[in-house]
């Protein structure tokens, strides 16, 4: 008996320390996401939605100003552009693709191609 409560003092005490290291909580305001899309049609957009079937809702992607600036928003001319930084797909292991393959199932019938696609190692 007194072995356990000296062990369940060092596991208080353990909690405790581990409690002064690390944030309970996130520092900023989350929200669950389930799905997300981006379309090239609309780079500032992003589609999103925190349940499996629910609706998805919408945002805007903007360059964030600092107050008091005065300036206005950037327009998509101004928006940088992405580099592509591999030429082609990296390989992935055959576990990982066998993997991928028994989860197919779960996606939608358009992206089966990319997922036969993919280049293994």
């Amino acid at each position: 008996m007194a072995r356990t409560n000296q062990h369940l003092t060092q596991c208080n005490r353990f909690g405790d320390l581990i409690r002064s290291l690390y944030k309970v909580t996130s520092p900023f305001p989350t929200r669950p996401i389930r799905e997300i899309t981006f379309k090239l049609e609309h780079p500032q957009l992003v589609s999103f939605r925190d349940s499996l079937n629910g609706p998805f809702q919408i945002g805007a992607i903007s360059k964030q100003q600092k107050k008091g600036s005065g300036k206005s928003k950037a327009t998509s001319a101004q928006q940088p552009s992405l580099v592509q930084l591999y030429p082609n797909s990296l390989p992935i292991s055959k576990e990982k693709f066998k993997d991928l393959q028994d989860l197919k199932k779960f996606c939608r019938p358009e992206n089966y191609s990319f997922l036969n696609d993919l280049p293994t190692a």
